[in-house]
């Protein structure tokens, strides 16, 4: 453990050394009959240790609380803070040593197992640590600072949803601690839960109006849902609350670029040009957009542009590549770039697919298979697996005379996408075709 961890470690175990001094005495003041002499005298063992940390002279320190529960060996308040003294000289082993019996003659002190936790914590002993705060909150209400603590000690074990779920009933009892909750929702993210997260993301927004990083999250949330319109509201309401930042600009154009408007995502492009996002992606996006309200030379241009930023860039190569494959134009430019994209992506699915059409609309139909049916292996039950990679597979299956693998990728398509009506056509020629000739 570093030296910084350590002063935080001690910092957060002595806080409120003045309090346990008034429990002392209590703990003076009320001996049984019979036991008041060994009380007084640990007492006065502890007041002596007190006045030796206040000197910094922990090994005097040490002594005395040594001596202190030699006089009251039952006291595990004693034991606690000869504990503590023995992790602040860095005696790990001895502090948890000490801590252990004092949980023992003491099983409901709270504060002692909240101690515990954070030692186990900064020990690496997670789990443990785990289990000491439980007892404490167990033992007694739990205090936020503990709560909050077991919360991040789930988050090291990745235990996520645990993790979750105690930082949000914290929020919830806090409901103006507006940090607990954005935690919170990463926490829930982490654990794959997007509803319980757009929920604190939210609350978050709703206290803290200025607060454009819960926006931006709760956006990618609705992005990586596909819910593209719900991330534009949200975006839309950080852009009229007079945020202006180039990445918002993008992250909206490709929302509205998901929702198909494509000229409000070419404005929110440009938009984040005019505030300086001048690299190749926004060019791209640019250009993506353009190819699709049919301005052809546009995009091309956007393209050039995105290349000439940065000329080994994959998406750049891919998206020019495959324009022009999908136009039938360039052809051998189209491969040329292609094939530079996927030897620096080799493993992206999109672009090997993009090279396959490529050879494809070139009449090179043997190797169009070859890279389609990689593409196709790449994707497959990934969240890229795409209707398009099947559509080309089959068309270039037909191509070769190999009609009945051609039938059953089209099949597959159209169960990924039954909408496509171009797949579903060609699919019927295909079997009508095959009907025919039983028929003859």
């Amino acid at each position: 453990m570093t030296r910084a961890a350590a002063v935080g470690v001690l910092a957060a175990v002595v806080a409120g050394c003045a309090g346990s001094v008034y429990r002392m005495v209590e703990y003076w003041q009320g001996a049984p009959p019979g036991r008041e002499y060994e009380r007084s005298e640990a007492f006065a063992h502890f007041l002596l240790a007190v006045g030796s940390v206040h000197r910094g002279d922990h090994a005097a320190a040490e002594k005395q609380w040594r001596s202190a529960v030699e006089a009251d060996p039952e006291s595990g308040e004693l034991y606690f803070w000869l504990a503590v003294n023995r992790w602040k000289r860095g005696y790990a082993d001895g502090a948890v040593e000490a801590l252990e019996r004092a949980l023992q003659l003491d099983p409901d002190a709270e504060e002692i197992w909240f101690a515990a936790g954070r030692i186990y914590q900064a020990m690496g002993r997670a789990e443990d640590a785990v289990e000491a705060f439980v007892r404490g909150m167990e033992a007694g209400t739990g205090d936020d600072r503990a709560r909050r603590e077991l919360s991040w000690v789930y988050a090291e074990l990745g235990r996520w949803e645990d993790a979750a779920k105690e930082m949000a009933a914290l929020a919830q009892d806090n409901p103006e601690a507006m940090a607990l909750r954005y935690s919170a929702a990463g926490m829930f993210m982490k654990a794959g839960r997007t509803e319980e997260a757009v929920f604190q993301l939210e609350a978050v927004i709703g206290g803290w109006p200025d607060s454009a990083v819960a926006y931006i999250q709760l956006a990618q949330i609705h992005l990586d849902d596909g819910s593209p319109e719900r991330a534009i509201r949200v975006l839309g309401r950080l852009v009229k609350s007079g945020f202006a930042d180039a990445n918002v600009h993008v992250m909206l154009g490709v929302a509205h670029l998901s929702s198909e408007h494509h000229e409000e995502a070419l404005r929110e492009f440009r938009e984040a040009l005019k505030l300086g996002s001048g690299g190749a992606l926004v060019h791209i996006y640019i250009g993506l957009s353009l190819d699709m309200l049919g301005r052809y030379e546009d995009a091309v241009t956007a393209f050039e542009k995105a290349l000439g930023l940065d000329p080994a860039n994959p998406e750049a190569l891919n998206s020019l590549g495959y324009m022009f494959a999908e136009r039938g134009v360039q052809l051998d430019r189209s491969v040329e770039l292609l094939e530079k994209a996927a030897r620096l992506s080799p493993e992206a699915g999109h672009i090997i697919d993009s090279l396959g059409w490529a050879y494809f609309k070139s009449g090179r139909f043997a190797e169009a298979v070859e890279q389609l049916e990689r593409a196709a292996q790449l994707v497959e039950g990934t969240e890229q697996d795409d209707v398009v990679i099947h559509d080309h597979l089959g068309d270039a299956y037909h191509a070769l005379g190999r009609k009945e693998e051609a039938v059953l990728r089209w099949k597959h398509a159209l169960e990924m996408a039954p909408e496509e009506k171009e797949v579903r056509e060609k699919l019927k020629m295909a079997e009508d075709r095959t009907r025919s000739q039983v028929d003859e």
